[in-house]
C-alpha cells in the first residue's frame, strides 16, 4: 500500500500568544532537518507550490487546492471548493455555484466567516433562496439548492450567461481574511456584486435573519460565488479517507465509487485503512490543521502533529506500507515528504517532528 497525507495548515500559525508558538513555523526546521538525515528521505517544497500558488500576491486557491489541482488535472476553469455539490441531487457539473455566508463588519472591510461553522438548515436556505430567487428573477438568475449551503446557479438568459466568464477565488482561500483583495474578478464582476449587494439588503431583515440573531447564530447576509465543477479525468487514487465534502466531491468527480470513499479524521486514518487492499494507493487529507486556524486554537494545531506522530508509529507496525508521501502546506507554502518503506526512517522522523513538539510546548 501507497499513502499520502495531505494536512492543509499543518505548516501555518494559528493566533499564538504566549509561549505557544515561534513566530517561524517549526515544521519548516523538521522537514529541512530530514534532508540532512542518512536517509531514504525526500524532503522538499512541492515543484511550483513552494511559496505563491499561480505566482500573484493574492492567490485565488490555497497551496492544498493547488496541490489536488495538480494531482487530479482539474481543468483552470473549475474550482476546488464547488465540488462539494458533486453527486449532490444528481447534479454532476455546474458552472457557477455559490454559498450563502456570514461577512463580519469589520471597522473598514468586511471578512469572510468559515461557511462551515454556519450551520443553516435546509429550511432555512430554501426559504433566502426564495426569496433572493423572486428578486433575481428579472436579472435572468436563479439558484437551485444543491445543498443547504451551495446552490447551482441558473441563468436564464444570454446578458446573464456572460456571467460564467467570473473568475472566483476559493473560500477556503478567502476565510478569515478581508475579502477585497478576493472578490470576483472578470468582465462582470461589477454586475454580478451588484447582484450580491441586492441579495444582501434584500436579507438584512428577512425573518431567517432576524430568528438566527435572536437566537445567537450568525446571520447570512451575503453570497460567495465558489465557481464550477465538471468531471475530471481518472484519477490515480484508488482510496480516499476525507472529511470535508469538497474533497470527497472531487474523488467522485475523478471517478471513485461511494465504497472507496471513508470519511475519517487524523486519529481514526490508521483503523481505516485495517482492511485496505496492500495493493491500493490511499490518498487520507486530514483537516485538524485547516480547522484549528479557523478557531485560532493553537492547542488543538499541536494535538494535530501528536496525531500525526502516533499515525507514523503505527504505521511503522504495519506490514505492507511500501511508501508514505507527506505533504504540509501552510499559508503560501506546501512541503513534501516522500518516505521509503524502509523501517529506519519512522523513528528519526518522529524524534525529529517530537523535538520540534517539545521545544515549542
Amino acid at each position: 500500500m501507497t499513502l499520502t497525507l495531505l494536512c492543509p495548515g499543518a505548516l501555518a500559525n494559528p493566533v499564538e500568544p504566549e509561549r505557544v508558538l515561534a513566530r517561524v513555523p517549526f515544521i519548516h526546521r523538521a522537514l529541512r532537518r530530514l534532508v540532512l538525515l542518512p536517509l531514504n528521505v525526500d524532503a522538499q517544497p512541492a515543484a511550483g507550490l513552494s511559496e505563491n500558488p499561480g505566482g500573484v500576491s493574492n492567490p485565488r486557491e490555497t497551496p492544498e487546492e493547488s496541490w489536488l489541482r495538480q494531482q487530479f488535472k482539474i481543468p483552470q476553469r473549475f474550482r476546488l471548493g464547488a465540488f462539494a455539490a458533486q453527486g449532490a441531487s444528481g447534479v454532476t457539473q455546474a458552472r457557477l455555484v455559490v454559498r450563502p455566508v456570514h461577512l463580519h463588519i469589520g471597522l473598514d472591510h468586511l471578512v469572510l466567516s468559515a461557511p462551515s461553522e454556519l450551520q443553516l438548515s435546509a429550511d432555512e436556505s430554501a426559504d433566502l433562496m426564495n426569496s433572493a430567487n423572486d428578486w433575481l428573477l428579472q436579472e435572468g438568475v436563479r439558484f437551485e439548492a444543491l445543498s443547504a449551503d451551495l446552490w447551482n446557479t441558473v441563468l436564464a438568459d444570454d446578458s446573464a450567461q456572460t456571467l460564467t466568464q467570473l473568475d472566483a477565488a476559493s473560500s477556503r482561500m478567502a476565510t478569515g481574511r478581508n475579502i477585497d483583495a478576493w472578490m470576483v474578478q472578470g468582465p462582470k464582476a461589477r454586475t454580478w456584486r451588484r447582484l450580491c449587494n441586492e441579495v444582501q439588503m434584500l436579507w438584512h431583515t428577512h425573518p431567517v435573519n432576524q430568528r438566527r440573531e435572536a437566537r445567537g447564530a450568525m446571520v447570512i447576509n451575503g453570497l460567495w460565488l465558489e465557481g464550477g465543477f465538471g468531471p475530471l479525468p481518472p484519477t490515480q487514487y484508488d482510496q480516499l479517507i476525507a472529511t470535508d465534502p469538497a474533497w470527497q466531491g472531487l474523488a467522485r468527480a475523478a471517478g471513485l465509487g461511494a465504497d472507496q470513499l471513508v470519511s475519517a479524521n487524523l486519529q481514526d486514518v490508521e483503523k481505516r485503512l485495517a482492511d485496505t487492499d496492500p495493493h491500493r494507493r490511499v490518498l487520507a487529507i486530514s483537516d485538524d490543521w485547516h480547522r484549528s486556524l479557523l478557531s485560532g486554537d493553537a492547542a488543538q494545531w499541536l494535538a494535530a502533529w501528536s496525531s500525526l506522530d502516533q499515525l507514523l508509529a503505527a504505521m511503522a507496525a504495519r506490514v505492507g506500507v511500501s511508501q508514505i508521501q507527506l505533504i504540509c502546506t501552510g499559508q503560501r507554502s506546501c512541503w513534501q515528504l516522500r518516505l521509503s518503506a524502509q523501517a529506519r526512517w519512522i523513528p528519526p522522523l518522529r524524534a525529529s517532528l517530537r523535538a520540534c513538539l517539545e521545544e515549542r510546548a
